[in-house]
């Protein structure tokens, strides 16, 4: 069978950084390299934003290839041009099989299956799933609507970046999962933290290195230092086989994971950057939203890190639970004080499937969850929320 992998094109650029991005979709890139490297399928991948292609170079991208199976990953911000292009698949190719993966799709499932034109739907990590569902289809059986499962992956696979589309930037997952509890995000990926060998993540850089040996890369890692001990390792290997990308590595995680000790192994091990999500300066909105840092300890965190000369980014939220000019006013003295290289500041959106959603759709601290379409969930300009 040919099967298609598809991330959706945007109608309107709003978020540059996702909207036309230097970078490929991970998710999207894993099942693909692991249906290629586990069926004798052919898979074709297409990432729209990072090719920059509109629906109409989508639908003659699919008249070209002529396949019988086509994945959308599904975004909440996406899902309206994913509903208008399934649509006119449909219309033009009655009997192409659609179906969907991704945080959304794993959140309003049912509502896909009623309301779009997708006939099966992938909740949660996705890779095993479809293996499954291209099973039942090879033994003539009638594939269920919905897959899932309550178990998560334990071998991660292996991006095949040798055989993807070359692209300045790269995300590396050493591990999936973060026990975490804020409840802004979904975790798709579970609390469980389930690491990859070093062998494999070294494989990796390498792909990526021999692809293009000027890549910038990036830990993908929900919380990179959440393991102190497998992250140093695993940086102090890639150092020790010269697999260091020349602009060096940037990480995400967050402030409780760190200390002088780890920060200082971090610089020396070839980290450029650290990003850390702080989301508030006023202590209250921390504790309504299940953050669990100490502003004071961050703010010691982010001195350290610029004393070992590592390029610092801090995240903010806007809006979250509590939230009104005083709180903001507090983020923006606190956020200042943290003399970071970058801040960015988000709005807060209420993603279908995190707590956020639950108490703004229950009107918990006068939050009004709005009637909007999905385009509205980004995190630049969401008009989902508003407040009393």
């Amino acid at each position: 069978m040919k099967i298609l992998l598809v991330n959706p094109p945007v109608s309107n650029i709003r978020e540059p950084i996702h909207d036309i991005p230097k970078f490929l979709n991970l998710g999207l890139a894993t099942i693909f390299s692991e249906l290629v490297s586990k069926t004798d399928h052919e898979i074709f991948f297409i990432d729209c934003k990072f090719e920059r292609l509109n629906q109409f170079d989508l639908i003659n991208k699919i008249e070209e290839i002529n396949p019988e199976i086509i994945g959308f990953s599904l975004k909440s911000v996406d899902a309206n041009i994913v509903f208008d292009l399934t649509k006119k698949i449909k219309r033009l190719y009655p009997n192409i099989t659609l179906v969907a993966g991704g945080a959304h799709a794993s959140a309003v499932k049912n509502d896909l299956i009623d309301s779009a034109d997708i006939d099966h739907v992938f909740c949660g990590e996705s890779e095993e799933l479809f293996l499954d569902f291209l099973d039942k289809i090879e033994r003539g059986e009638t594939p269920e609507k919905v897959f899932q499962t309550d178990n998560f992956i334990i071998n991660i696979p292996m991006v095949r970046w040798d055989i993807l589309p070359k692209a300045e930037k790269y995300f590396v997952m050493s591990s999936r999962g973060c026990p975490f509890n804020c409840i802004f995000c979904m975790r798709v990926l579970g609390e469980k933290i389930r690491k990859r060998t070093s062998n494999d993540i070294l494989k990796e850089f390498s792909l990526i290195l021999k692809r293009n040996p000027k890549a910038s890369i990036e830990f993908a890692d929900e919380t990179f230092t959440v393991d102190k001990d497998f992250a140093i390792k695993t940086l102090k290997k890639i150092k020790e086989k010269n697999l260091l990308p020349e602009k060096g590595l940037i990480i995400s995680t967050r402030v409780d994971t760190l200390d002088k000790k780890t920060i200082r192994l971090l610089k020396k091990y070839g980290v450029r950057k650290i990003i850390v999500g702080i989301e508030s300066g006023d202590e209250k909105i921390l504790k309504n939203t299940c953050k669990g840092i100490q502003l004071d300890k961050a703010l010691l965190i982010c001195k350290e890190i610029r004393k070992n000369k590592i390029q610092l980014e801090t995240n903010f939220i806007v809006g979250l639970p509590g939230e009104n000019i005083k709180s903001v006013i507090k983020t923006a003295i606190f956020a200042a004080k943290t003399r970071s290289d970058n801040i960015s500041v988000s709005i807060a959106v209420p993603y279908p499937g995190t707590r956020l959603h639950d108490m703004a759709k229950n009107g918990e601290f006068g939050y009004i969850l709005r009637d909007v379409d999905w385009s509205e969930y980004n995190n630049e300009l969401s008009g989902a929320l508003e407040s009393k």
